[in-house]
């Protein structure tokens, strides 16, 4: 085995990765001898090719289900092929912004993929809702003049594409929450899914508007039948609210006890990190891995970094190297190390007869930093576990802690390697997952306070998307973590899921689950407004939005579900725990416990410090939003 170090960022590493790749398949080498290029670098390129295989197969699937849904919801192939637009529109603004920003802050694969996922599930929602509530209003009408166009245009605007707005806004406040945790792939997830919804949602107000301006006419000629449908009371949605309305603890408590069923594996959950070594044996990169695990034994090409220093007033002595010498003594008879190696396999009595000297020169700037005035010397501690292994994260913890005796004696250890990141960044996931979970709750609950003026469906909305984000969580815990989904999904279960999954798909959910809750909850006022009964309005609201929610909530169900065909145990994950999620929303909470609560708080739904109670309008009035 041959050892290359590689220096400066993850672009220039990737290149000089790509030119040592070109030399090593130039050279001839003898019949039966192979060369593969392996490591950190080398497997992270390869897991990257092998997630944009993934992407691509999952938008085919995705978008193609997509497409099927909106024929099938909107009745209209021109209607369905404008939503399409509006998406990929999104997408591709999106996706020069995040060329550009790639470019100097760097953007993983496996972010790319999460965005883009988003961005055509949230594009066609956002178009979707626009398109329904425009083909609504010119129903109402009794032609499609110009004047007529620019009425019902303005009308969706006012209240669809405000929902759009107010709901791509809480989507991107959650995403930026989860960047105060200290990882890329946080800050990456963050800013590729941000930029997607916001120039999703600008697409939907700016482009969609002014396509459908231009082709009101082909639009309105041939009309969704519950698009036309003067009175919403005679609809199934309206007899199914009713029905739930009518008996509201026989519908609400049995759904509020599944979900909790659901979120127990929650308690159970282990994070940790899977660097899918099984899904890249057919690549140079893990074939090289393999080899050399057979070979050498246990992570043979990501050993532990350990680095002791002392301070810069001095240099290391011999009564140091003995300290640091015993401590990696003491690491023969750990049955989760194989080997170690350091300047001690070369000078193993007198340290400081390194300085100046031929040996001391020779492993300068390898083993130790300075043949002069050496201060650190490196030593590189094998696993006898695979690099990504939990017992490997157990061992790198084991290290720090016995590391505590060199300190007393003003020896700084310091552990790294692709071991010691993966258990730093499972640590500060898990330390940092309240505080994201307190920031998003307390942010989104002062935007929906202030948008919606009311106290009681803010509070209400985020303890069911927390609720309903639980219980994905834990579906996702125990298909992957229990491993209970195994044989179904084509996977083998780690004993974990991913560390940072659980703070992408709530920061994920949570916004997008808000987009349906908005949406509803302003039709519901509109409706109240017009009758004055909180109970009648959610009837009527539902009988108006329940097609177009459930036709957007099927639709973020493909996209996100085509993820589980991919090879990549991460994408696995976070694509079945965003489609559970949204299963769980369209179901269980917008046709069960949102009809039930409102129902029940009535008209504290609509209390708001220092204002008056809304009022019915008088008949013949405009509804809110027309004006």
């Amino acid at each position: 085995m041959i050892l290359v170090a590689l220096s400066g960022e993850v672009a220039e590493r990737d290149l000089a990765t790509d030119r040592i790749e070109a030399a090593v398949a130039g050279v001839e080498l003898p019949v039966g001898v192979t060369a593969d290029l392996t490591g950190e670098t080398p497997l992270n390129k390869a897991l990257a090719d092998v997630e944009r295989e993934d992407q691509v197969r999952a938008e085919i699937i995705g978008l193609s289900l997509a497409i099927l849904l909106l024929v099938w919801g909107l009745r209209s192939l021109l209607a369905s092929g404008l939503a399409v637009v509006s998406a990929i529109l999104g997408v591709a603004l999106s996706s020069c912004g995040i060329a550009v920003i790639a470019g100097s802050l760097g953007m993983s694969q496996f972010a790319l993929v999460v965005a883009t996922i988003i961005g055509l599930g949230v594009g066609i929602d956002y178009a979707l809702f626009i398109i329904s509530r425009f083909r609504e209003e010119l129903a109402e009408r009794a032609d499609t003049s110009q004047a007529t166009v620019l009425v019902a245009l303005t009308r969706a605007l006012q209240t669809s594409g405000h929902t759009v707005i107010i709901s791509g806004v809480i989507v991107m406040v959650s995403l930026c929450s989860i960047m105060i945790i200290d990882g890329p792939v946080f800050r990456e997830i963050a800013i590729a899914a941000g930029l997607v919804v916001l120039c999703s949602m600008f697409a939907a107000v700016t482009a969609l508007p002014a396509l459908l301006a231009v082709l009101a006419p082909r639009l309105a000629a041939r009309p969704h039948r519950s698009d036309t449908k003067t009175d919403p009371t005679t609809g199934r949605w309206y007899r199914w609210v009713t029905l739930v309305q009518r008996r509201p603890a026989a519908w609400g408590v049995p759904t509020f006890l599944l979900l909790i069923l659901l979120a127990v594996p929650v308690t159970g959950m282990k994070l940790g990190l899977d660097l899918g070594i099984g899904t890249l044996s057919e690549t140079p990169a893990g074939r090289g891995y393999a080899t050399a695990a057979d070979a050498f034994g246990g992570s043979a090409v990501a050993p532990i970094y350990l680095s002791a220093c002392v301070g810069e007033w001095r240099t290391l002595n011999n009564g140091d190297a003995t300290r640091v010498r015993g401590y990696l003594d003491g690491l023969e008879g750990n049955g989760g190390v194989l080997s170690t190696a350091s300047v001690f396999d070369v000078a193993p009595t007198d340290f400081e007869s390194l300085a100046g000297g031929p040996v001391g020169r020779a492993v300068s700037g390898s083993l130790i930093d300075d043949a002069e005035r050496p201060r650190c010397l490196l030593a590189l501690v094998q696993p006898a576990h695979p690099v990504d292994a939990p017992e490997t994260g157990a061992l790198v913890d084991q290290l720090r802690g016995d590391a505590a005796a060199l300190a007393a004696n003003g020896i700084q250890v310091h552990i790294g390697g692709m071991s010691a990141q993966y258990r730093d960044l499972a640590e500060e996931t898990s330390a940092m997952l309240p505080l994201v979970v307190l920031l998003v709750l307390v942010l989104s609950l002062i935007y929906l306070v202030i948008t919606l003026r009311s106290v009681v469906i803010p509070i209400k909305a985020i303890a069911l998307n927390a609720l309903a984000t639980a219980a994905a969580l834990g579906a996702t815990i125990a298909v992957f973590q229990f491993g209970y989904g195994e044989s179904l999904f084509a996977f083998t279960s780690v004993g974990s899921i991913q560390a940072f999954l659980p703070v992408a798909m709530f920061a994920v959910l949570f916004g997008l689950s808000m987009d349906y809750e908005v949406f509803m909850v302003r039709r519901i006022r509109e409706e109240y407004l017009l009758c004055g009964d909180t109970a009648e309005a959610v009837r009527r609201a539902m009988a108006r939005v329940a097609p177009q929610i459930t036709i957007a909530g099927l639709i973020m169900i493909a996209v996100f579900g085509s993820l589980v065909v991919a090879d990549v145990l991460e994408l696995k994950q976070i694509g079945f725990g965003l489609a559970v999620a949204i299963a769980i929303d369209i179901s269980l909470i917008r046709l069960i416990m949102v009809p039930v609560l409102m129902s029940l708080a009535d008209g504290w739904n609509w209390w708001f410090p220092g204002s008056q109670k809304p009022t019915a309008a008088p008949s013949g009035a405009p509804r809110e939003g027309s004006r």
